[in-house]
């Protein structure tokens, strides 16, 4: 696959290899830096997520804004520090997953609409 420099135009592939022949002082990094680029828009999603998490309970005082949290007079009751990986996966026989070559309508829903997650190796951080 060759990506086209600025300034030039397709005209087959001899007279690519002959334009990088030509420019052999380009570097290697200026010619891969589209593919870099390139590369995470094409190839899938990650389906292994990492979350590390903080909840805390909090009792609100009478009197006070239900929206926010006032650290004078409002109280943390309890805390949970701690990691999941959350799975993500797509059941390739699910029969409510459009044909989406088959019937290329743009109306089809996203395909993220699909995905089931599971949470896995759920750690709590307790020092």
């Amino acid at each position: 696959m060759y990506l086209i420099p600025e300034g030039e135009r397709w005209r087959g592939r001899n007279a690519m290899e002959k334009f990088w022949k030509d420019h052999k002082l380009t570097g290697d990094n200026v010619k891969e830096r589209p593919y870099t680029n390139l590369q995470p828009r094409l190839t899938t999603k990650s389906n292994s997520f990492t979350v590390h998490m903080v909840a805390q309970s909090i009792t609100k005082v009478k009197g006070t804004d239900p929206d926010t949290f006032d650290v004078r007079r409002d109280k943390v009751t309890a805390e949970y520090r701690g990691s999941a990986i959350i799975e993500r996966t797509i059941d390739p026989n699910d029969p409510d997953i459009p044909d989406y070559p088959r019937n290329p309508d743009r109306d089809n829903p996203n395909l993220d609409l699909f995905y089931t997650y599971r949470l896995t190796n759920v750690k709590r951080f307790a020092p």
